[in-house]
């Protein structure tokens, strides 16, 4: 991307989820792409067994501003969090994390693939599994908060890896004809 192409994730992201009245800031600033995070846990709170008619609509509706003001959405699908059942049979330490996510990015590719052009499939998985199931890094840990020092790490990694394979497959086999792309940052 060239020219006025930027990434624009204000620090407010941190705390809130984007509103749809706040898209007049990146247009200000004359942004043509905008990435932000989905958030599995709000858009499937029970796991990938039904979704929140709300979350969606948020979702949905932060998309649409955004084409609509002539910003395109460069959406994150995995931003560290996800439905607590599934962290609670071991997150990423287990190997079924591998097709729950293909299930969660089928039902973001099936709901926002028709707009969204740009994806991320996870943020910065390597620092997720290392922070969040090794434990045993200087700058301490985040959450889930597992300490499995030279085991929990690369367990996150290995599973996070193939499910971020087997999701770009499942794209690249079902939804290709969206004419969506893939940034990929390990």
């Amino acid at each position: 991307m060239v020219g006025r192409a930027a990434f624009f994730e204000p620090l407010v992201h941190l705390r809130r989820s984007l509103s749809p009245l706040s898209i007049p800031l990146p247009w200000c600033l004359q942004l043509n792409h905008y990435r932000f995070s989905l958030s599995w846990a709000r858009l499937l709170p029970y796991g990938n067994s039904s979704h929140s008619k709300t979350a969606l609509k948020h979702y949905n509706d932060v998309i649409d501003a955004l084409l609509a003001a002539g910003i395109e959405p460069v959406v994150t699908i995995y931003h560290w969090d996800k439905p607590a059942v599934f962290q609670n049979d071991g997150g990423w330490l287990n190997s079924s994390m591998q097709e729950r996510y293909v299930a969660y990015a089928r039902f973001c590719f099936d709901n926002f693939g028709d707009r969204v052009k740009t994806w991320l499939l996870v943020n910065e998985p390597m620092m997720h599994c290392w922070l969040g199931y090794d434990g045993s890094s200087m700058y301490g840990s985040t959450a889930p908060g597992v300490e499995m020092p030279g085991v929990g790490g690369y367990l996150c990694n290995h599973n996070m890896v193939l499910a971020h394979a087997k999701a770009y497959r499942v794209y690249q086999k079902d939804f290709k004809h969206q004419g969506g792309e893939f940034i990929t940052v390990y």
